[in-house]
């Protein structure tokens, strides 16, 4: 059954993140909305013809690329008081689908100034509990911390992590009593 309390929690604090983060993420979706030639109007088309070139020429990627590298290629270690934390976490960073993970962080916190990363758990073939690390693609499907003042963040307390699924993969994953007819949402 869905506990009512939990989804109170959650839309107050979904009601608090978009109030203060709107202006932000609405920024973040123009610029993407430029950067991919989606801007133009039908008056532009009109105005300019529809067969020209409606994607700008993306000189920023280039530079995101430079800034992005310079930090990938820097050697991450994990750093706490505890040697073998540290030995194992510091392999842990150096497995490539974390550095991929890494990269997709960067690279959104570079191009749109946003960038999440997940650090969570999954299981192996044998069922041990591992680590996994993954960025968040579309970084305004998260409902970050509105209570966060640090510039990087560092100071928040929670976050949500928005993952729309359909109908059936909810009812395939958790049950038919997860299913609600407007729409089937994941709370990660």
């Amino acid at each position: 059954m869905i506990d009512s309390d939990l989804l109170r929690d959650f839309k107050d604090f979904e009601s608090r993140s978009h109030d203060y983060f709107k202006e932000f993420y609405d920024r973040i979706k123009e610029d993407r909305n430029f950067l991919s030639g989606n801007h133009f109007t039908d008056s532009d088309d009109k105005r300019f013809g529809k067969s020209r070139l409606k994607v700008p020429v993306d000189i920023i990627s280039n530079t995101i690329r430079a800034i992005v590298n310079q930090y990938t290629s820097a050697p991450y270690s994990w750093v706490t008081p505890e040697e073998q934390l540290n030995d194992v976490g510091t392999r842990f960073l150096n497995v490539t689908s974390v550095k991929s993970s890494v990269y997709q962080g960067l690279r959104n916190a570079t191009g749109f100034g946003l960038g999440f990363l997940n650090l969570s758990i999954d299981y192996d073939n044998e069922g041990n509990t591992i680590p996994i690390l993954y960025s968040i693609p579309d970084v305004t499907r998260v409902y970050f911390d509105p209570d966060s003042i640090e510039i990087d963040g560092s100071d928040a307390n929670q976050a949500i992590i928005v993952d729309i699924k359909s109908k059936s993969w909810v009812k395939s994953t958790y049950g038919i009593e997860f299913v609600t007819e407007a729409r089937a949402i994941r709370l990660a």
